[in-house]
């Protein structure tokens, strides 16, 4: 009698391959799970992006005074402001109450926005409990409102219509965009670097820096026709620790929204090639684009330079192409090469001058003697 036919046992190239694709299959309902309950394209508010971390050295990245929202809400350094935020709530609701708007009617309004709210953040984002939810949400929304009414509301307001922005860091955001807000791009542009040189190569170009005045500090203009020629201006800024925190925070919100125009990105990338080496800066406070320096220049150049290495960044996307096109154009001329070699030989010729000064100071010095 014939014995029982028996399974080819599996080669270890079938194991593997059955070992992978199950691993895969498992790695993508876990992703498919992850995007119905979070769909990437709904979240507005994330933490502070891994590759910025590191910038955190002055506490840049966490609220000094107050927060909003659930991200730092609770930490021990701002619970004395969340009194104010009550003063804020009792002023709302005094205001509204003769309309039969009380805390009943904006909590029931509120309620039925929770959902849209929590789509809103990022799950990396820890949410509250629905009832503390809610609570922030009218706490933290009156105290808005009551900010607003006292500074500029009109103003505010209506820049919030026109750019619908997503959050408080969106709005203030949009309010330091140059306008019109236009983010140009050149199909025909491929730039080989993206980059430009820094203001003492610049300078040794003939390519004179100044201050410029314009309501924004993104607003940089160089024209290679123009009065005077060949100057690049600049609006002036504060180096202090409020200027790099809008910095930093700014280019983050970008980062982490691909959806957000890059304007505060493609400003620290241009400054960021302007300034290499603490002369650089020096030579910028002597003409009035940087002021009012309250640290060291070392740890504000540290900081541009690590946004500049870590940030997403396309110079043929940018609101400054234009600017990069005209600069790079120039400094690779002919005539700005004539320059530059003109620029070196004076300097020769001036260390030259005044070692023949020295020479002969000693000479006579010891003939003296």
């Amino acid at each position: 009698m014939d014995s029982p036919a028996t399974m080819d046992p599996q080669s270890p190239d079938e194991i593997l391959l059955q070992q992978v694709v199950a691993r895969l299959d498992q790695k993508l309902e876990q992703c498919r799970q992850q995007q119905t309950h979070h769909p990437a394209t709904n979240y507005t508010i994330c933490p502070f992006p891994d590759f910025l971390v590191g910038l955190d050295d002055h506490g840049i990245q966490s609220p000094k005074l107050a927060s909003f929202g659930p991200h730092h809400k609770g930490k021990d350094h701002l619970l004395p402001f969340e009194g104010h935020k009550y003063d804020s709530l009792s002023r709302f609701l005094s205001r509204t109450e003769n309309l039969g708007r009380n805390s009943s009617f904006y909590v029931q309004k509120l309620m039925g926005l929770r959902e849209n709210t929590k789509r809103c953040y990022s799950e990396k984002i820890a949410m509250f409990p629905d009832d503390e939810l809610v609570d922030m949400m009218l706490l933290d929304g009156s105290f808005m409102v009551e900010l607003f009414r006292e500074y500029e509301e009109d103003m505010i307001m209506s820049f919030q219509i026109q750019q619908h922005p997503k959050h408080l860091l969106d709005l203030f955001r949009l309010s330091l965009l140059p306008t019109p807000i236009t983010n140009p791009q050149e199909k025909n542009y491929h730039p080989l670097v993206h980059s430009i040189q820094s203001v003492k190569q610049l300078r040794s170009a003939g390519i004179i820096l100044r201050q410029k005045t314009a309501k924004s500090l993104l607003e940089i203009d160089f024209r290679k026709f123009q009065i005077p020629p060949l100057a690049l201006k600049i609006p002036p800024v504060a180096i202090d620790d409020f200027t790099n925190t809008i910095l930093v925070n700014c280019v983050a919100l970008e980062q982490c929204l691909p959806d957000q125009s890059k304007h505060f990105t493609a400003y620290v990338c241009f400054m960021n090639c302007l300034m290499k080496q603490p002369e650089d800066v020096g030579f910028l406070q002597s003409v009035y684009i940087i002021k009012h320096v309250s640290a060291d220049e070392k740890c504000f150049l540290n900081m541009l330079n690590s946004l500049g290495r870590n940030v997403s960044f396309s110079v043929r996307d940018c609101y400054l192409w234009k600017q990069f096109r005209e600069i790079n154009l120039y400094y690779n001329s002919w005539w700005a090469s004539i320059r530059r070699n003109m620029f070196h030989y004076n300097n020769i010729m001036l260390y030259c001058s005044v070692l023949q000064i020295v020479v002969g100071v000693l000479s006579w010095s010891l003939s003296g003697k």
